[in-house]
């Protein structure tokens, strides 16, 4: 049996959270138990395991203390032995249908066969249909006395509104680090596992605040009694990795950092890690801002931003790391990256002072004017046709980013406003929106930089609507322009 299930919470004390157990006392310890309760909060917590133990202590014939049952009874023993049919487990995700919840309800009234009462606990309820919650709250507004629910959700927001009221609310956040450490050296007691504390506080932080995650990392680099060294030693390199790349980040040594995404790349990091990682570092960095200039401060503002659109993005098809990479070139072309400092004193071998350093001349300009270097040119002196070859193999590279944008540019208009500015029209907000992300704009921006040989391109973005009526000159054209809309939706998920 895996750990996590051969160690699951049996009672209310077992729970790794303070504020759930704390919550759930004081819910069971009033003098009418609530007919429903909603459990809510991120995966691997204890809600399925809260839900379990509240049908069984209140059912328990003689309960040690609140949220304790004494596991001794025959009700205990019943339900030890999961041969109770008073206690009905449903998950929502593949029974969410109306019909399912009308089959529910038509077995609400009759009496417990065996327990005083009949519960119903409904996991991850917030997959049900509209007309599913609709059937499910006429039970919760009148539900016979001898029927308590649970009903427990990773994603409450969905949950409507007339439900949550009816119900108990258990909310549950994600563990802290010494609530993890608790439940950690449990476990390796129990499983007599020679490790070491600095080990267990590797598997803690790799876990996400999920007791259920940090159980499953600790027997997985555990065998017979034993850690796994060259498994601690990969976990150990790949928060080294991450901390590296946090404090290049926050220190704009933004090719320090690409390198180490190429790294973190390479050893095949998962992404929900390394975007949980950075976003708790920079939740913690952002806690003391009391020393920092304006620019430090808008330039953290902007990686914040950037790293909450790539969380968001997650799911998308579009490669985490490269959205990291097209982040980090954003924040290169804004705000520049900050070069190391020589030496005040050098010392020469010998161990004696070097002599202080001649201060440079300004250096002599040569004859001819054709050798001279000068700076690279603007988008004053490029021609249009020259912008015109760069945007389209723009266009052309686009689909390594997401096959839909290629569509949407050929339905879009540019127009060079300015020396390092690029105006691009597109037929409604809803493309503006998409383009107007970062990982997307910045990609654009390095691009045209790259292939005009600028050292910046700014790129504004504008909805005009007239581009659409363009479009549909052709039933060509309006083919494409569904097929364009359709991938665009896809995008922004």
């Amino acid at each position: 049996m895996s750990w996590y299930l051969k160690y699951r919470p049996k009672n209310i004390e077992e729970l790794g959270s303070t504020t759930v157990r704390q919550s759930v006392v004081r819910m069971l310890s009033q003098d009418q138990i609530p007919h429903a309760f909603l459990l809510a909060g991120p995966r691997g917590l204890g809600k399925t395991s809260t839900a379990r133990i509240i049908a069984q202590y209140i059912n328990c014939l003689s309960p040690r203390k609140v949220g304790v049952p004494c596991g001794k009874c025959s009700n205990c023993r019943l339900f030890d032995k999961n041969q109770v049919v008073d206690i009905v487990e449903i998950d929502a995700a593949s029974n969410r249908k109306i019909d399912d919840i009308r089959q529910l309800r038509s077995g609400v009234g009759l009496a417990p066969s065996v327990y005083k009462y009949k519960v119903y606990i409904i996991d991850e309820v917030h997959m049900l249909t509209k007309e599913a919650f609709n059937a499910l709250l006429k039970t919760l507004e009148e539900p016979p006395g001898h029927v308590i629910f649970i009903l427990a959700t990773t994603e409450i927001h969905k949950v409507p509104a007339t439900i949550k009221s009816r119900c108990q609310i258990i909310n549950y956040n994600l563990a802290s680090q010494a609530e993890l450490l608790t439940t950690l050296k449990k476990v390796a007691d129990k499983e007599k596992l020679n490790i070491t504390d600095e080990a267990l506080l590797l598997v803690s932080k790799q876990a996400r605040g999920s007791f259920r995650d940090a159980i499953k990392l600790l027997e997985q680099i555990s065998h017979h009694g034993q850690v796994d060294t060259a498994l601690l030693d990969h976990i150990k390199s790949s928060d080294a990795l991450i901390n590296d790349l946090f404090t290049a980040l926050v220190a704009k040594k933004l090719r320090s950092a690409v390198k180490l995404v190429d790294r973190l790349e390479e050893i095949n990091y998962g992404g929900d890690d390394l975007v949980y990682q950075l976003e708790k570092l920079m939740s913690q960095h952002l806690s003391d801002l009391t020393e920092l200039t304006y620019e430090d401060r808008r330039y953290l503002q902007k990686a914040t931003k950037g790293l909450l659109e790539i969380a968001r993005d997650l799911n998308s098809p579009v490669s985490l790391f490269l959205s990291l990479k097209a982040m980090i070139n954003g924040l290169a072309l804004e705000f520049g990256e900050v070069k190391a400092q020589p030496p005040s004193q050098p010392v020469e071998s010998a161990g004696r002072p070097a002599k202080p350093a001649q201060i440079p001349q300004p250096p002599v300009p040569k004859l001819k004017p054709a050798a001279v270097s000068g700076p690279k040119p603007t988008n004053a002196t490029i021609d249009k046709p020259t912008f015109d070859k760069a945007w389209q193999n723009l266009v052309e590279a686009s689909v390594n980013l997401n096959h839909g944008l290629k569509s949407l540019f050929k339905m879009s208009k540019t127009k060079i406003t300015g020396d390092d500015s690029v105006e691009l029209a597109v037929a409604n907000k809803l493309w503006k929106q998409m383009l107007d992300r970062p990982k997307i704009k910045n990609w654009m921006e390095s691009f045209l930089a790259k292939e005009l040989k600028v050292d910046k391109v700014r790129l504004f973005i504008i909805a005009d609507p007239s581009i659409k009526k363009t479009a549909k000159a052709s039933p060509a054209n309006k083919a494409q322009t569904v097929s364009s809309r359709q991938k665009v939706e896809i995008l922004l998920g």
